[in-house]
């Protein structure tokens, strides 16, 4: 079992009637945050520098659009990696930011 000790704002950006981006459908949860430089893929293939590595526990609600707000920064997902038990139950979900 996975614990979790460090808390995340997961949040939703779009932008008002005057184009200025607007937080909605925030949500804390609980997560663990590894801070070190990884190559991933972002939504486009491209390969990355991911700075921060996040993993949330199996219930926490995330999409791929999403932004994650950690140590009073916003930082947009680059990728989403979900992870399944041999029941293909999830276990945890790993954010790259």
């Amino acid at each position: 079992m996975i614990t979790f000790h460090q808390t995340c704002k997961i949040f939703s950006m779009v932008k008002d009637a005057y184009g200025k981006p607007v937080k909605t459908n925030e949500h804390v949860t609980s997560c663990r945050v590894k801070e070190s430089f990884k190559l991933v893929k972002n939504k486009a293939g491209e390969e990355v520098v991911s700075q921060i590595e996040v993993t949330l526990p199996s219930t926490a609600e995330v999409k791929l659009n999403d932004w994650i707000e950690y140590a009073e920064k916003d930082y947009p997902i680059i990728s989403l990696r979900i992870t399944r038990n041999t029941l293909g139950e999830i276990v945890k979900k790993v954010i790259n930011l």
